[in-house]
């Protein structure tokens, strides 16, 4: 074995100029590297605890993560497929008619098992229809049209006639009624120590345990629950056609003896009463046989019938008003309230007075005596209005609407308006007086700019052209600028009203408002409508032209949204024909709001 040294000695001999030898030894540490076994870095890591519990942890966590998941979706599949398979089966059955909830006409008892020597319910209820003799034990019963039927094996025939047990009956022909027009299957009379319940393999065999019903029995399965044709015989009644609610019998009404004579028609509940009494005897009778049967007639009994009443016995003119020929009963027409009412909400709401009185205010909810609050004259105005009411008017909350009295609509040299030239004088005497309470006068007009030409709809720049020429922003003649545009002169407000508009202006009363629709209040936000936001104004007077037009646009929107709207008549009008300003006048007083006049403005503000 050999060993490598600890240290290295290297020895060095020179000779100076001399001549002389000079020795020089030098001692190193021999490096000794280490064996590369590939253990170092694995023994230096799984040294390190903390690391290899760390990673050990994240690795179970995210293996027992991934057997979750796998699992959950594995269950969850699973679990889809089953509601599927259910869902597929449920909707078979129903198909079928099977598993149907019990009607109020189904035998509760039906799968119970008769005691011995009892007879089935269905033989006292339900019995199959047939001959005076019943049937008895062991033996076939013969039905009215004269076919044999063998309980074994002969299909459920719904056109044949009930029959009822062998018994001792007081009945006169011994007939029972029938609950329903159907009886299920097996529902034959059975004899003394008969089960009821039949042979399973002959009543069941579905393998979802179906038991028949009265009102779900369905003759087209009767093949399938009694087998074919072939195998039933030949003197076998042949499987019914499926049912049909409309059916009746068509025999001659000479034929027809009084119902309420027959034996056995008694009134004790156990007969449908949804059939027509003569159809139920017939039914009865021996005298009908299914080939009779008539699926494109009725047999229900006549409940209802629609007709015209005689002319002898009409109501009075007075009682055949529509009620929505009616006019709304606004302001101007209601009779006045016998007792306070308040309308609306915590926040926004009117009380009406007895008097007469209508507070907009919103300043004092009703109070419990329903007293009527003094005017507060310094803050309040009390304005009367048609429908001999008044209404008191918060001033701060309080502006004057006054739309489109521009140049373009009332200068003789643009248009004939002689109605909305008639409106500048008394608008320019309640300017005054408005003002001098502190009410604001907003002149809302049509002032467009090239922008907006852009979003113009076309039913609006169609309105505004004449025979395809000209329309908004076109040059008009004269010196009136280009139509509608900000700053023309056409856009400007007609003669005096101008001259006011800026003498208001300085005093700070009046704002002038652009609008680029009919309607100044048309879009989710409008000029108008942030300025009457941000001063809290509620209450709004219109006036201007076209009535029925740009003013009733404004007004309706502004009833909309919530504003109290009084239309001032004297200071509104239009060109349209008559009617129309008719028409503003009574939506304005009837249901939007109430109306005015400048009088009642200026006789109110002293």
């Amino acid at each position: 074995m050999t060993l490598t040294p600890s240290i290295v000695t290297e020895v060095t001999t020179s000779t100076d100029a001399a001549g002389a030898p000079t020795t020089i030894t030098v001692g190193v540490a021999n490096p000794t590297l280490e064996p590369n076994n590939g253990t170092s870095s694995d023994s230096t890591f799984f040294r390190n605890t903390g690391a290899v519990v760390g990673v050990f942890v994240v690795v179970g966590l995210a293996a027992a993560s991934i057997v979750l998941w796998i699992f959950f979706y594995i269950r969850r599949k699973s679990r889809m497929r089953r509601i599927d398979r259910d869902t597929e089966v449920e909707a078979a059955v129903a198909a079928a008619g099977f598993g149907r909830a019990p009607l109020d006409d189904d035998n509760n008892d039906r799968g119970a098992r008769s005691p011995p020597n009892s007879s089935s319910q269905y033989s006292t209820q339900m019995g199959q229809r047939g001959g005076l003799s019943g049937y008895m034990a062991g033996g076939p019963i013969r039905s009215v049209s004269g076919v044999v039927f063998d309980d074994d094996n002969a299909a459920f025939n719904p056109y044949a006639g009930y029959a009822t047990e062998s018994r001792p009956s007081t009945v006169g022909l011994g007939y029972v009624q029938a609950r329903t027009a159907s009886p299920p299957p097996g529902a034959g009379l059975s004899g003394p120590g008969t089960d009821d319940m039949g042979d399973s393999s002959r009543d069941r065999k579905s393998s979802y345990g179906h038991t028949h019903s009265v009102g779900s029995y369905e003759p087209l399965l009767a093949a399938y629950t009694h087998g074919s044709s072939a195998e039933r015989g030949a003197n076998s009644p042949p499987t019914p056609p499926p049912r049909n609610p409309r059916r009746l019998i068509d025999a001659s009404p000479d034929n027809r003896p009084n119902v309420s004579s027959l034996p056995g028609n008694s009134s004790d509940g156990s007969a449908d009463d949804r059939l027509d009494p003569d159809i139920r005897r017939r039914t009865r009778s021996d005298s009908l046989d299914s080939d009779k049967l008539r699926d494109d007639e009725d047999y229900s009994r006549p409940v209802l019938t629609v007709r015209n009443m005689p002319d002898s016995r009409r109501l009075p003119l007075a009682y055949e008003v529509p009620i929505h020929d009616t006019p709304i009963l606004g302001m101007a027409t209601r009779p006045k309230v016998s007792k306070a009412i308040e309308y609306g909400n915590p926040a926004n709401f009117w009380v009406e007075y007895p008097s007469g009185l209508m507070d907009l205010t919103r300043s004092q909810h009703l109070m419990a005596d329903a007293a009527e609050p003094s005017l507060v004259s310094s803050a309040q105005l009390d304005i009367p209005v048609n429908g001999d009411r008044t209404i008191r008017v918060d001033k701060s909350k309080t502006a004057a609407v006054i739309i489109d009295m521009q140049n373009f609509f009332l200068h003789p040299e643009l248009r004939d308006h002689q109605t909305g030239l008639k409106c500048v004088d008394p608008l320019l005497k309640v300017i005054a007086p408005l003002r001098k309470q502190g009410v604001k006068i907003l002149w809302v007009n049509w002032g467009l700019t090239d922008h907006e030409l852009q979003t113009i709809p076309p039913a609006l720049v169609r309105g505004f052209m004449k025979g395809g020429h000209g329309g908004m922003g076109s040059e008009m003649p004269g010196n009136f600028g280009r139509l509608l545009m900000r700053d023309a002169r056409n856009s400007e407000l007609y003669g005096p009203l101008q001259e006011e508009y800026l003498k208001g202006q300085k005093e700070g009363t009046d704002v002038w408002i652009h609008k680029n629709r009919m309607s100044g209040l048309w879009g989710h936000q409008t000029a108008l409508d942030l300025y009457l936001k941000e001063n809290g104004i509620t209450t709004l007077l219109f006036g201007g032209v076209n009535a029925d037009q740009c003013v009733s646009g404004t007004l309706v929107d502004a009833y909309f949204q919530g504003y109290d709207c009084v239309l001032v008549e004297d200071i509104t009008a239009t060109t349209s024909p008559a009617g129309g300003f008719e028409n503003v006048i009574y939506n304005a007083g009837g249901s939007q709001g109430f109306v005015t006049n400048t009088s009642n403005i200026i006789s109110a503000s002293g």
